[in-house]
């Protein structure tokens, strides 16, 4: 019995030891492949952009992700990339997770100067972009445009749909068409005016079909190319969104919306390359959940090696979301603890930040487990709370260089800054 327990024990010491020198092995081999990132107070996040312009040669559309859509890290380092891409790689576009008409205003005062900074990030509809540290990307992008003729300036449109802003107008005559809608339409307007979540009447139904013919038919009236034909073009796609319920198949809809708004943006901007903002889920090459194709996926299918996605994660810290539980703007916190977490071994490399391009290691047979077999990578919705169903439930099992082309890490974060709030601007 004893011998049996003695030889228990060494083998299990021997299984540990391996593992860690395993583990080490791993480690030292994704150090080689890292690019740091560094910070500080006048330039913000520097890295050397040898690596990451390869990555991306003959790129047309960059998307750029978040694990969070609350952590001011990825906020600042998307302005630092935005600034390189812009100023050194001809993007002239940024195309944000926001409704479509919602961003028109936004636009206008980046290109044209005209209206009020807070309203147009107001009208961007989501709390991640009505706040300080967005402004800062915002005001880099006007003060840009403005050392520029009106021919090489950076637009900014949104590629969602979920609660348009051309309904209100249309609603408040602020937006007139060619005929005015009949009761029965304006009744549909109304319902989509109001996001939530309960089912559809029959009535609401029948009143949302009406809508949607009466639409199509002033859609007819307008140029494609016209932003005003794509605004409402929008009230069709958030029809079918809300008709689907909630669910993969409203997913669905939503995401493919997205993709056709890019193309129409693409259009617009006669095939010139873009920047596209998005949570991971949404810019990823495959599905990170089952039921549906996210747009990141659609889009990789249409633009090939043309369509670059980088995932943002973190090892630890805070970040900005709704609680679940009050409706209101809270902060949290996080700590990965999982050793089968992507994040867990990036951290282990004790570089704080860091960018990893995965075509550079696809040759690395010591990396294989770590990036070519599914592992826990970190996921955080728009709502959060303390509860441990939302503690259990941060991170999302996939296979990092099927989802991302690369990835960048931070080690710690820090909550972005609450938002402005809701309120009357001229």
């Amino acid at each position: 019995m004893m011998i049996r327990a003695i030889l228990r024990v060494l083998v299990i010491l021997l299984l540990t030891t391996a593992a860690a020198k395993a583990q080490h092995r791993v480690v030292d081999a994704l150090k080689g492949q890292l690019a740091p990132i560094d910070s500080n107070q006048q330039e913000g996040y520097t890295m050397n952009m040898d690596l990451f312009s390869k990555a991306i040669s003959g790129n047309q559309i960059l998307a750029l992700g978040e694990a969070t859509h609350g952590t001011k890290n990825f906020v600042d380092f998307r302005l630092a990339i935005i600034k390189k891409l812009v100023g050194e790689h001809g993007y002239r576009a940024i195309v944000t997770e926001s409704d479509f008409s919602s961003t028109l205003a936004m636009n206008d005062y980046i290109v044209y100067g005209k209206g009020n900074i807070q309203k147009c990030l107001q009208d961007m509809g989501y709390w991640m972009w009505n706040n300080p540290d967005f402004l800062e990307t915002i005001t880099w992008l006007k003060d840009y445009n403005a050392t520029k003729d009106i021919n090489s300036r950076v637009h900014i449109y949104g590629c969602d749909m979920t609660v348009p802003m051309i309904i209100g107008e249309v609603l408040g005559g602020k937006q007139v068409l060619k005929k005015p809608l009949s009761p029965e339409s304006v009744a549909g307007m109304k319902v989509l005016s109001a996001w939530h979540t309960k089912s559809l009447s029959k009535a609401e139904e029948v009143a949302l079909k009406h809508l949607a013919e009466e639409v199509k038919v002033e859609l007819a009236a307008h140029p494609d190319t016209s932003t005003f034909r794509n605004s409402l073009n929008t009230i069709l796609q958030v029809i079918a969104f809300r008709m689907a319920g909630q669910g993969k198949v409203s997913s669905a809809i939503r995401d493919k919306s997205m993709l056709d708004n890019i193309n129409w943006i693409l259009k617009r901007e006669n095939g010139g390359k873009l920047i596209f903002l998005a949570h991971n889920l949404h810019i990823a090459r495959r599905p990170m959940i089952g039921g549906w194709e996210n747009v990141g996926t659609l889009l990789g299918k249409t633009f090939g090696t043309r369509y670059y996605a980088l995932g943002l994660s973190f090892y630890k810290g805070e970040f900005r979301a709704q609680d679940r539980d009050s409706g209101k703007s809270a902060v949290f916190q996080v700590a990965q603890t999982s050793k089968n977490a992507l994040e867990y071994t990036f951290n282990e490399t004790g570089v704080s930040n860091f960018y990893l391009d995965f075509a550079s290691v696809k040759g690395k047979a010591a990396l294989a487990d770590l990036l070519f077999k599914k592992k826990s990578l970190r996921s955080i919705g728009a709502i959060f709370s303390s509860a441990k169903r939302d503690e259990a439930a941060t991170a999302i099992d996939a296979v990092a260089v099927e989802v991302f082309d690369g990835l960048v890490f931070f080690r710690n974060t820090h909550a972005i800054a609450p938002s402005f709030g809701w309120k009357k601007y001229d």
